[in-house]
């Protein structure tokens, strides 16, 4: 293959090796406005070193990149200015241009613990299988399918499914992959979507089984697939055209009912090659060429901000690489459209994924297709390199957004051992596309903590391969063939616990996200541990959760508090879902909340939010207003929000005015935007104040404090203090008390389906509230969820009419019902004793002039937390 530098056409760029720390590194900011530096020219060498596996990458960066120091290459790219010229500089001035988006962007490449056998670079032109895997590794393909435990399942989960819609005698599916291989093309593949991408499998199924006999038959399927596959996209392209005729190329995004679209139609030439005539081939090729020539996608030629690199539309329409990549060399190739499917996923890794890990959509709803980055390196693109995924996704955030006890064998009844937020986001979350995780452990198969991750994803039989093959929805449609081809072993010379433990023995308690505001923190790393995960959210994320200050609660090896999961309809968004104050009703929107502290020390870490933004400003997508002349703009930007502010230009900008995250484009002025959904509405009383201070108190017991200090006005309302806990939790006991003895209500929660005598139990300690109403009771929440039946959250609330509740709530996990810490105040509430057992803790409030209520806590004669 010609060696192009097509990464850096109109960029500027710098080539540097970068010295970092062995463990985890001080992450570059992914947006710097620092001034260019001047540096030789990249050298691309014309002849490759004896070097096959690297030669790839050798090819990138003109030396091989593990003689770097430390492994980690930094790279410095300026703005693409013939591409912002080419789209009429998004709607810009150059004034705007030069202030916001004209600067450099640093990326760091990590390739230590890189294997180098791992990426092969592809065959010559016109051998076939390429795109994954060559001819040359199909012997150890077949060996690890036959001989390892989740190699044997991944097959076994293909063949079921293979069997259950193509060898399933009466059925639609069967009968449509017969028709299929008679040639018909009036099979509803755009409907019974599984029809077509059986076919891939079967292709697959074939190749690795040596089944010549079956493979000629899907070699005809296929040949049928792309005849009706190009009379459908020629009809779509016609009408692209005709709606964008100064369009330089397509948008790839056309539709996601054609396999084509989808590159699978690439797989199926590349794993049927072999069993087609050359009539086939032909027919085969040409659609896949209609499918990829003169084609573009979002992320390609677009402004390079999070915002607009964040959407996972980037990474699953970069399956255009599929297609390119099955008849790279061949008749038909665009280079260009190879080009422009590398450029959107290199900036979707690199601006999409924050600097501790976290990411723009949210992990609940994250593709990074990582197989798709591995079609790339195998030729020649580091993109699986870039270290804010391989470093801090994995070592960061996921290593923190994995429960205590993760899946060592004692979880409960929910299904995932993350905890992810935002769309598809909740309690019982796995990594949401196994790709991104089953990638890495191949390139970096000595990493403890990608083992750790994978191992976690996987579990400890290796259940997830045994998951049923997904052909029915176009997003899952590579899963089962990545859990095949990229099916590994975790080490299995240690137990789980001591996976942890080599892992986690200097690791940090807690994580913080500086762009969200995220704090996830615990009492320890063992199984047992008490575990906050609360959220803030400064950026808003992919999705429109009215979650800002929600927090989910796990102690003793099992979940309390939950994150529900929802789906994107508009009541799944509503603030009643979730763990935070409703007054009179109304929560917080989906605006941002605004950081204000994170005080992490070895006893005691908090965090605080201030939430008069979210709660004062109503989104006119969850609630529409029916007076457009009341809509406002939100007059904030993103560091607006931030503990500290951002030097990205972008994270300046008022969010009003963020370039649109599909096209770039400059937002049209206030009032223009068509429908009601746009804006927000100030609601008509604004909040006095609305502060969440949260975190988490180590010892022998353990405890989390909660203080809000929320109030409306100078009017009674109704305060409802709300934890959304788990369908399988009940409320054992009830107690009341006095501010006397310093508790109001306690709420013991157990098992549903245990005895007293087997249970464990959460005490949830509501130390002050004014205006108590009746004993805590968990309530049932109804969100509508069209069009499927209605979604039940249960919520464990306490409720107070007051002026102001003051509510201040401590949680901890107990051993027996009766169980629980002695808590006494002084006279004038400005001081709270917590003695449990031989421990004896003394929390110290006052307010500062914002109304907030800051306190430190000190033991033994020493202040060992603080909320400030």
């Amino acid at each position: 293959m010609k060696n192009r530098p097509h990464m850096f056409t109109g960029c500027f760029l710098i080539l540097a090796i970068a010295g970092c720390q062995p463990d985890i590194p001080d992450m570059e900011t992914p947006e710097s406005a620092a001034p260019p530096l001047s540096s030789p020219a990249l050298s691309i060498p014309e002849v490759l070193p004896d070097s096959p596996p690297l030669d790839s990458f050798y090819r990138f960066f003109g030396f091989d990149p593990r003689e770097a120091l430390d492994g980690v290459i930094t790279v410095q790219e300026g703005p693409d200015l013939d591409m912002i010229e080419r789209n009429d500089f998004f709607g810009y001035t150059p004034e705007e241009l030069a202030e916001q988006f004209h600067h450099t962007i640093t990326l760091n490449y990590d390739f230590r613990g890189f294997d180098p056998q791992s990426v092969q670079a592809p065959p010559r032109p016109g051998v076939h299988p390429r795109v994954l895997f060559g001819p040359d590794e199909l012997p150890a393909l077949r060996e690890k399918l036959k001989n390892t435990v989740p190699g044997q399942k991944a097959m076994a989960a293909i063949k079921k499914e293979l069997d259950s819609n193509i060898r399933k005698e009466g059925s639609d599916t069967t009968q449509g992959y017969q028709d299929l291989i008679a040639g018909k093309t009036d099979v509803p593949i755009h409907k019974n979507i599984t029809i077509a991408y059986a076919a891939a499998y079967e292709a697959f199924r074939c190749l690795v089984e040596d089944d010549e006999i079956a493979g000629r038959e899907v070699a005809k399927a296929i040949t049928t697939i792309a005849r009706i596959d190009q009379a459908v996209f020629e009809e779509s392209i016609a009408e692209f055209k005709a709606k964008n005729p100064d369009a330089e190329r397509i948008d790839f995004r056309l539709t996601t009912k054609h396999s084509s679209h989808n590159g699978i139609l690439g797989l199926m030439y590349d794993w049927a090659y072999g069993w087609m005539d050359d009539q086939q081939r032909q027919t085969v090729r040409e659609a896949i060429a209609l499918a990829s020539s003169n084609m573009t996608l979002q992320g390609a030629q677009t402004l390079r901000t999070p915002r607009t690199s964040g959407s996972n539309w980037i990474s699953w329409t970069a399956r255009l690489v599929t297609l390119c990549a099955a008849i790279e060399g061949e008749p038909g190739y665009d280079a260009t459209s190879y080009d422009h499917s590398v450029n959107a996923l290199k900036w979707f890794f690199a601006l999409s994924v924050l600097p501790e890990g976290e990411s723009m959509e949210g992990w609940g709803k994250q593709f990074l297709m990582a197989e798709l980055g591995y079609i790339m390196a195998r030729r020649g693109e580091p993109i699986l390199a870039l270290q804010n995924v391989k470093q801090s996704t994995f070592r960061q955030f996921w290593l923190h957004a994995l429960n205590p006890w993760g899946r060592s064998g004692n979880e409960d009844h929910y299904g995932g051992p993350f905890t992810f937020y935002d769309s598809q986001g909740g309690t019982d979350n796995n990594i949401q596309s196994m790709s991104d995780v089953l990638v890495y452990k191949k390139l970096y198969p000595e990493d403890p903590y990608i083992d750790f991750i994978y191992r976690n994803a996987v579990g400890e039989d290796y259940k997830k391969f045994d998951d049923r093959v997904n052909l029915r929805h176009h997003f899952s449609t590579y899963t089962g063939f990545c859990m095949a081809i990229f099916a590994a072993t975790f080490d299995e010379s240690k137990t789980w616990d001591q996976a942890r433990d080599n892992i986690t023995l200097d690791a940090p308690l807690s994580y913080y996200g500086s762009d969200t505001g995220t704090m996830i923190t615990r009492s320890g790393w063992d199984n047992d541990a008490l575990y906050l995960y609360s959220l803030n959210r400064n950026i808003t994320g992919g999705h429109r959760y009215a979650d800002r200050g929600h927090f989910n609660v796990y102690a003793d090896g099992r979940h309390w508090g939950i994150y529900q999961k929802m789906r994107q309809v508009r009541e799944a968004y509503w603030p009643m879902n979730r763990s935070v104050v409703l007054v009179d009703g109304l929560g917080p929107s989906i605006a941002p909340g605004k950081s204000i502290r994170f005080n992490d020390q070895p006893l005691a870490t908090f965090a605080a939010g201030d939430y008069k933004i979210t709660y004062d400003y109503s989104s006119n997508y969850l609630f529409p207003s029916t007076d457009r002349d009341s809509i406002v703009a939100l007059p904030y930007s993103y560091n607006d929000f931030r503990l500290t502010p951002s030097d990205r230009p972008t994270w300046s900008m008022p969010i009003e005015q963020r370039p649109d995250w599909y096209t770039s484009r400059k937002p049209k002025p206030i009032g223009a935007r068509p429908g009601p959904t746009s804006y927000w509405t100030q609601r008509s009383v604004p909040m006095k104040k609305a502060f969440r201070t949260t975190g988490l108190v180590r010892g022998t017991h353990s405890y989390i404090l909660i203080v809000d200090d929320i109030q409306k006005d100078d009017t009674e309302r109704e305060y409802q203090w709300g934890m959304t806990v788990a369908e399988d939790v009940e409320i054992h006991q009830t107690r009341s008390g006095s501010s006397r003895i310093a508790f109001h209500a306690d709420a013991v929660l157990k098992e549903k389906e245990r005895s007293v005598e087997e249970s464990r139990f959460l005490l949830v300690r509501m130390l002050r509230a004014d205006g108590l109403q009746g004993d805590p009771a968990i309530l049932d929440v109804v969100s509508k969820n069209p069009p499927q039946k209605n979604t039940i959250i249960p919520k464990l609330t306490f409720t107070a009419r007051a002026t102001a509740p003051n509510f201040i709530t401590l949680i901890a996990a107990v051993d027996a019902p009766d169980e629980a810490p002695t808590t006494s105040w002084n006279p004038d509430q400005t001081e709270l004793t917590i003695e449990w057992g031989s421990q004896k803790d003394v929390v110290v409030f006052q307010p500062d002039r914002s109304g907030r209520r800051v306190f430190t806590i000190h033991r033994g004669g020493s202040m060992i937390g603080s909320s400030d």
